[in-house]
């Protein structure tokens, strides 16, 4: 996790001209206002009571769950300069606030809370089962009993992922088994995906259509995605079952799960601004919303 530690110590030090002058703006908006909107039917509108937000980063979240009605947040990441800069962007919010650093997996709170929020982060424990199994353990074991409380995700779409990477192996004739180059996926001139040759061989035996029975573990993909997802740190392809089997293993059940697209179209989240290149950006996510087994 070092890796990931030093990419989001040095994306905290953004500045707000540099984040305009990003191309990636309207897609940083359009995903903020899918998460609002995912958080507040999370809560079923009730307000969230205690929020713990695992992988937090610059606490971006936090004005959303003050906003909701939210009355303490704890915001935990393994990047200590984005710890400080939430600390300091969010400080005339009133809503009691704490911020650790510690990672996602083992943090354990002394606290239970009615909403734990992993955002844009539970790819970082697919590398194994053991992992993921371990990062929904212990969201499981700090969430609250009530039948409300809810983990809420977003994460990486693993067949948007598998069929971005099918359609460019064929259209680059890069369907030999023994080929051990990595493939690159470039044709969005916003986003970079970079396919071990592991990977690309995995995913090229699931098809014709990626729906593997059972999944292969540990793919790992790298992004290029301006300041926000840095290539030189691997992220693992998270399949649907996948998460459902770990969420099932800690005592807790899906209860909603969507690509990007799919979500917004369905509950009316505002595509404004948004270029053909940052819409199919977005296609490339999906959410999660997990509560305990009845």
């Amino acid at each position: 996790m070092a890796a990931v530690r030093r990419h989001y110590n040095r994306a905290s030090r953004e500045t707000a001209q540099e984040r305009r002058r990003s191309g990636h703006l309207a897609l940083r908006r359009f995903h903020n206002a899918l998460k609002a909107a995912l958080f507040r039917r999370a809560g079923g509108g009730r307000p969230p009571a205690h929020v713990l937000d695992l992988a937090c980063g610059r606490g971006g979240d936090l004005s959303k769950w003050a906003a909701l009605g939210a009355r303490r947040y704890t915001g935990v990441d393994i990047a200590e300069e984005a710890l400080d800069v939430a600390r300091q962007r969010y400080a005339h919010l009133r809503l009691d606030q704490q911020y650790l650093c510690h990672d996602m997996i083992t943090f354990r709170s002394p606290h239970v809370h009615d909403m734990i929020s992993i955002q844009f982060a539970m790819h970082y424990a697919g590398a194994t089962r053991a992992r993921l199994h371990a990062l929904w353990a212990a969201a499981a074991a700090q969430l609250a009993p009530g039948p409300g409380a809810r983990v809420v995700c977003t994460f990486p779409d693993a067949r948007a992922l598998a069929r971005a990477a099918l359609t460019a192996a064929r259209r680059q004739g890069r369907e030999n088994e023994n080929d051990e180059d990595d493939l690159v996926v470039d044709d969005n001139p916003l986003v970079r995906l970079r396919f071990p040759a592991a990977t690309r061989r995995a995913l090229l035996r699931m098809a014709p259509a990626p729906a593997p029975a059972p999944a292969p573990w540990g793919l790992a993909v790298h992004w290029a995605l301006g300041a926000l997802v840095d290539d030189r740190v691997p992220e693992y392809i998270l399949w649907p079952e996948h998460v459902a089997g770990a969420a099932r293993a800690a005592g807790l059940r899906v209860v909603e799960t969507d690509n990007f697209h799919a979500f917004a179209y369905r509950h009316g989240v505002p595509q404004d601004g948004l270029s053909e290149n940052e819409w199919a950006v977005s296609r490339l996510y999906r959410t999660l919303v997990a509560a305990r087994a009845s």
